[in-house]
């Protein structure tokens, strides 16, 4: 079933069904193949071609260029005119939205949504079922019978397994899309490189060209797979406050507020973080600037003996670059437990409310309310 191309086996994924990418039955194949015996280079897929880098980077290049006519045009500029800084920055921004294309504006939002909405489903049917355990009539007007119980029980068990193929769908495209913007800045970063003058290349160190390639595009590969989360947070707010209030009243506003409270903490440890980023990739320039000056010239080295020199150099470089990492990995480990903490804090709050202000205390409505509240989340948590 498979062609062959450049001695490599062509991934299947092209010509696999609809069901089959939904479900992602189409690496079986690879996955049964590795369980007989120990794979092999020559066993592995060639990429499908949207995401080689020959197709990326060209689709990329020809939302550049069209880009940067339009910025042109719009500043009225001559066709091969240089355009500014902040003209740069706006034709590679308008090229990266064109180059996502409709897979990420309009296929993965979709998804989302969809995703998101169900999710709503889950403690609605959880109170029902919770309810038709207790003895009582689900939602107030379902009938008591075997029938509704499982009905409901069913329909739980059906939406979960639709949010986790619409949720594993969007991460999907999502991921492929960043992957692909990744691969794209990469290869046109390279290849700017390579047709730099010789003055040109002395207003930037090789240590900065590397990051451009390699942490700068990884963050608009995360920024590209978190991007809709921004709006679906918002949305999800939304639906599980008013889905609390229904169900425990007035101290969802406690949870809240709780939740509104933490905001500040959570931008700090961003900000902390971002400033970090930024020590530690100047460390790292500094580190890649003196390896690459030492190979360069490494007969001068020899000859002058600055061998301790230069290593000395690159050690007090790295010492520094590591010890930025070892304070973003503390930061980060604080804000993991900050971030789930806060939840926690917000179901007591919430309901130590719900418990003073006489609330029926019923397994129904607390198992459905702490489902919603573990699902209501901040876009920055």
């Amino acid at each position: 079933m498979l062609s062959k191309g450049d001695d490599k086996v062509l991934s299947p994924e092209d010509s696999s069904s609809l069901f089959s990418r939904l479900l992602y039955l189409w690496p079986n194949s690879l996955f049964n193949l590795a369980k007989q015996r120990a794979l092999q280079a020559e066993d592995l897929w060639t990429l499908p071609p949207v995401d080689q880098a020959d197709a990326v980077t060209s689709r990329f290049s020809a939302a550049w260029s069209a880009a940067a006519a339009k910025q042109r045009a719009l500043k009225q500029l001559p066709p091969n005119a240089p355009l500014g800084k902040a003209d740069r920055e706006a034709a590679f921004t308008n090229a990266l939205s064109s180059f996502v294309g409709p897979t990420f504006w309009v296929a993965a939002p979709l998804v989302k949504l969809l995703n998101s909405t169900i999710q709503f489903a889950f403690p609605i049917l959880l109170f029902g079922v919770v309810a038709f355990i207790e003895g009582t009539e689900p939602f107030g007007f379902l009938p008591l019978t075997r029938e509704v119980g499982f009905g409901l029980a069913a329909a739980l068990g059906v939406m979960q397994a639709i949010k986790s193929v619409t949720e594993n769908a969007y991460f999907f495209l999502t991921m492929r899309s960043g992957w692909q913007v990744r691969t794209a800045v990469t290869t046109g970063v390279f290849g700017k490189s390579l047709r730099l003058s010789a003055s040109a290349r002395q207003q930037r160190t090789l240590g900065e060209m590397v990051n451009l390639m390699q942490v700068d595009a990884t963050k608009l590969e995360m920024f590209t797979g978190q991007f809709h989360v921004l709006w679906d947070g918002l949305y999800q707010i939304a639906g599980y406050c008013a889905m609390l209030g229904v169900m425990i009243g007035w101290p969802t506003a406690l949870g809240f507020i709780v939740m509104v409270l933490s905001i500040p903490v959570q931008l700090k440890i961003m900000q902390a973080t971002g400033r970090g980023e930024g020590r530690a990739a100047h460390h790292a320039d500094g580190r890649v600037k003196s390896v690459n000056e030492a190979l360069q010239s490494m007969g001068s080295v020899k000859m002058y003996s600055w061998e301790d020199r230069f290593c000395a150099l690159i050690e007090r470089h790295r010492a520094s670059e590591m010890a930025e990492r070892r304070h973003l990995a503390k930061l980060l480990s604080f804000a993991r437990s900050y971030m789930m903490a806060v939840p926690l804090i917000v179901n007591v709050v919430a309901f130590i409310g719900y418990a003073l202000s006489n609330g029926d205390i019923k397994a129904s409505t607390l198992f459905a309310a702490l489902a919603a509240f573990s699902n209501l989340r901040f876009p920055l948590m």
